[in-house]
């Protein structure tokens, strides 16, 4: 499970950020049992909510976890430059390193990994590991391999300190020289486990290639969608091809940039979603179904909820970490809470999934499905600078306060101040 997340000198986060799942230590009796996991001796958080006035920064907290994320697993091509988008609001940020570090729970031992990079280079980079205290299992003081520490536990694997080039990380250099171990338990952990997804990833063909790839069910699909009470009683998905020689040649290039069709082996592939409606007579009895295909009959809340539905489904069953950028665009408050409850619900979170994601859906404060500190929010201030708090750190809330009326009154701030 995700623990803390850190950021600094990234896009809008001049200074350091942190992101915490660990959960405060007050009680929050009608919440705990359902929104808090107790692994490895700690209380984390399964979901969170993001807050803040347009442009002011949430989607930065998703693109930096999503960088780290890209940064671990492409440095070790040959082709890929690290580039990271630092601060551009002042003049000197440029020449200071960007820091990413991400804190995490896996098999009841605590994970802290980070590291710096600047002008393209790991300047910094270090892993420790927590069961009853906290020990070094390496660090990188600077861009040279020699400057890589490891504990005496990894003596072992010293050799392999001298194929990590400075523009790769160490922890990545692992899987590249295909040495097992828990460092490389650590690089799939953080590969595999945490998945990042923006507004433009949602598109169907996510939800279609999960169930085609047999990585969700369809039946989960349909029983989440029923759930969501849309009106839907099936659901057929086909995948169709045709030979590349056969199509027009302007016809091709709109494919290769389109989001549903995939080129390959000389054939366009493209899936097919057609979503099943009940039939009734006049006097209401259900006479058969009716077959919509969703990217053409269906309202753009079910478009989204389909394009949500499978990632979602995946990462319950698998116990990973999701960030969704956007969640609510389109979605009904309903259909949003219907979501976050899948994630704080026992009986189905089996494996202690988390969710993060941003919204503007205000409502939110008024459903008692969130802990103070399980709500976030993001301002900026007057230099362009990102900020990032929880509404856990205010003093004087308590059951009887009204947080939607204090939030759109700018008391937590993040609501900017529109003339």
């Amino acid at each position: 499970m995700l623990k803390e997340f850190k950021v600094k000198n990234f896009k809008s986060f001049k200074d350091e950020q942190i992101f915490s799942l660990e959960a405060m230590n007050r009680q929050e009796p009608n919440l705990d049992y359902f929104n808090i996991a107790q692994i490895g001796g700690q209380r984390i958080l399964k979901s969170a909510a993001i807050y803040g006035h347009n442009s002011y920064g949430k989607s930065n907290l998703f693109k930096a976890v999503g960088k780290m994320l890209q940064i671990i697993k492409l440095c070790i091509n040959s082709d890929y430059i690290i580039e990271v988008d630092n601060f551009k609001l002042d003049n000197f940020s440029m020449n200071e390193p960007t820091m990413f570090e991400i804190t995490f729970i896996q098999d009841e031992i605590t994970y802290r990994y980070g590291f710096e990079i600047l002008k393209n280079l790991v300047t910094k980079e270090w892993l420790y590991k927590t069961k009853k205290r906290e020990v070094k299992i390496f660090e990188r003081k600077n861009q040279k391999n020699n400057s890589i520490e490891l504990s005496s536990k990894y003596k072992k694997i010293e050799k392999y300190k001298e194929f990590t080039k400075e523009s790769e990380l160490f922890l990545s250099s692992m899987e590249k020289n295909n040495i097992s171990g828990e460092i490389r338990d650590v690089y799939n952990f953080l590969v595999s486990n945490i998945k990042v997804f923006s507004a433009e990833d949602m598109v169907s063909t996510i939800t279609s290639e999960m169930v085609m790839n047999k990585i969700v069910s369809l039946s989960q699909i349909i029983s989440a969608l029923k759930s969501a009470d849309l009106g839907i009683s099936n659901l057929e998905i086909k995948k169709e091809e045709q030979n590349l020689e056969e199509v027009p040649e302007f016809i091709k290039s709109i494919v290769k940039f389109g989001v549903k069709d995939k080129i390959s082996d000389g054939k366009i592939y493209s899936t097919c979603e057609n979503i099943k409606h009940n039939i009734f007579s006049k006097d209401g009895k259900n006479i058969g179904e009716i077959n919509f295909e969703l990217n053409e009959n269906e309202s753009e809340g079910t478009k989204k909820l389909y394009s949500v539905i499978g990632p979602i489904l995946n990462s319950i069953n698998k116990g990973q970490v999701l960030f969704i950028d956007e969640l609510d665009s389109k979605l009904h408050h309903f259909i949003v809470k219907y979501i976050i409850e899948l994630f704080n619900n026992n009986d189905i979170n089996l494996k202690n999934a988390q969710l993060i994601f941003n919204t503007h859906d205000f409502y939110l404060f008024k459903e008692e499905i969130f802990r103070r500190d399980q709500i976030y929010f993001v301002d900026k201030d007057s230099q362009g600078r990102s900020n990032l708090y929880s509404l856990g750190d205010f003093k004087g809330i308590d059951k009887k306060t009204n947080l939607l009326a204090h939030y759109l009154l700018g008391h937590f701030g993040a609501v900017g101040n529109i003339n």
